[in-house]
């Protein structure tokens, strides 16, 4: 995330809650694009964890084969629509979500890994926000 990674406190904070064991980097969409497509890094396995779905989309247009998104949580914010008891968005968000699902992108919503997968799409589609 460009603004994470301008972000010295919210840079620090992800980095230190990273598990025992797990390297953790917080970069720029340009920069994590690049660092992906080094050969160097290639036995690297990769978690991205986003803060909004236009840098998603970012990504995927960058090059990296994201094959699905677990949709986890947004938080409210003014004029957001609200999808599920943990997840509100807006129009720009709306967008990109359709462009990813375009893109043949699995698009689930858990908040836990344990909890029943939702499709994206199909929520959205019955709220009538699409």
């Amino acid at each position: 995330s460009d603004e994470v990674a301008a972000d010295d406190l919210r840079k620090q904070l992800v980095i230190q809650v990273a598990p025992p064991g797990i390297k953790a980097y917080v970069l720029p969409i340009a920069k994590a694009i690049e660092a992906y497509n080094n050969p160097k890094f290639d036995s690297f396995k990769t978690l991205f964890l986003f803060t909004n779905p236009t840098d998603v989309l970012r990504m995927v247009e960058g090059g990296i084969p994201i094959k699905s998104v677990n949709v986890g949580g947004m938080c409210y914010k003014a004029g957001d629509k609200q999808v599920t008891n943990a997840l509100c968005m807006n129009d720009i968000d709306i967008e990109a979500f359709k462009k990813l699902n375009e893109k043949g992108i699995e698009l689930e919503v858990r908040k836990l890994a344990k909890d029943t997968k939702i499709n994206l799409m199909d929520r959205l589609k019955e709220l009538q926000f699409i």
